[in-house]
């Protein structure tokens, strides 16, 4: 489900577009909490963003990632240095209308607490705002007028990568579990930076880190058992000439037999650095294997993983169809 939010930029507001992000500090500079700067924390990949500046909506604008920490990227020692990003798509509506004009219109729209509105209609002095989706659709509608084309740029996006967003810090962490866990992976964790960008390979961090943890939390699983009975009773799928890398549909296989090769579980690791509920996606290849096997395909959601990293297992099988949204169509044209 799409959020709005409604973000007053003044002496950031040229560095954010320009540089397609929105940022704010973690706390005040005294350390106080602000609930101004956790409407950014809960800013999720679809957003819309609404960027008032000067008293107008100078720019609309669609979260391409979740939340993210990420240090002050502003030369401004009044702000803390770590803080909350997310990356955004912005367009500009060339509007002129100042929204003080409009207040009579909005002011039945606006929440009781949190407002970006005084009460005579000018600007709160704070930074971010959670917004309804009938404030939203007004400005949408009757405030900017966007055309068709300019929603269809919104809602159409190509998002950055994947959902998620890793912070120096926490790919820091990521990399450190990795080599401390290598020694269990018969592969080794390649990059090539010239092909793949920053975001990307961060990424593959965070997934070849996530199924070494359900690897070790496995075999811990089985107690005193031999290492060897162990590594023949949990397979990584990645690494097993039986599989070959990143195509079986899963990454790690559990045994009941392991001479008669009866399967216990089919199961695929999704890492996030975010809370066990954060969205993920599946390939049609694991998607199309777990329809194959709906009684044993489990997913394995391993969630904040840079801090304190926990897994929650499911049944597949057990999802609605509610819960898969198709965001990629191969379109064929004919010759």
């Amino acid at each position: 489900m799409k959020n709005f939010y409604l973000i007053s930029q003044n002496k950031s507001h040229k560095k954010e577009v320009d540089g397609n992000f929105i940022w704010c500090p973690k706390t005040k500079k005294d350390g106080a909490q602000c609930r101004n700067y956790e409407f950014v924390r809960n800013i999720r990949v679809g957003d819309i963003i609404f960027c008032r500046y000067k008293n107008q909506l100078t720019h609309i604008g669609v979260a391409t990632t979740n939340c993210f920490i990420s240090d002050n990227p502003f030369n401004d020692a009044s702000w803390n240095k770590e803080g909350y990003q997310v990356n955004i798509k912005y367009i500009k509506t060339n509007n002129q209308k100042k929204l003080v004009n409009y207040y009579h219109e909005i002011k039945s729209l606006l929440p009781s607490k949190y407002s970006p509105f005084t009460k005579d209609g000018g600007s709160v002095q704070a930074y971010a705002f959670a917004i309804s989706d009938e404030l939203a659709n007004y400005f949408i509608k009757n405030y900017l007028e966007l055309s068709q084309n300019t929603l269809d740029q919104l809602t159409n996006f190509q998002d950055d990568e994947t959902t998620e967003s890793i912070s120096d810090a926490q790919y820091k962490e990521i990399k450190k579990q990795i080599k401390n866990s290598r020694k269990q992976l018969s592969r080794t964790f390649k990059v090539d930076p010239e092909k793949e960008s920053e975001q990307l390979i961060r990424n593959k961090a965070l997934g070849d880190a996530g199924e070494l943890f359900a690897l070790q939390q496995l075999k811990s699983e089985l107690g005193d058992l031999d290492e060897e009975l162990k590594n023949a009773m949990i397979l990584h799928a990645a690494s097993s000439k039986e599989f070959g890398e990143d195509l079986a549909g899963f990454d790690i296989v559990t045994y009941t037999d392991t001479h008669q090769k009866i399967v216990d579980r089919y199961i695929e690791v999704k890492t996030t650095v975010h809370d066990a509920s954060e969205s993920f996606y599946i390939s049609k290849n694991e998607l199309e294997f777990a329809m194959a096997h709906p009684d044993n395909y489990y997913i394995y959601r391993v969630y904040d993983f840079a801090n304190d990293p926990k897994i929650k297992s499911f049944l597949l099988s057990t999802l609605n169809k509610d819960d898969f949204v198709p965001i990629k169509y191969k379109v064929n044209l004919k010759k």
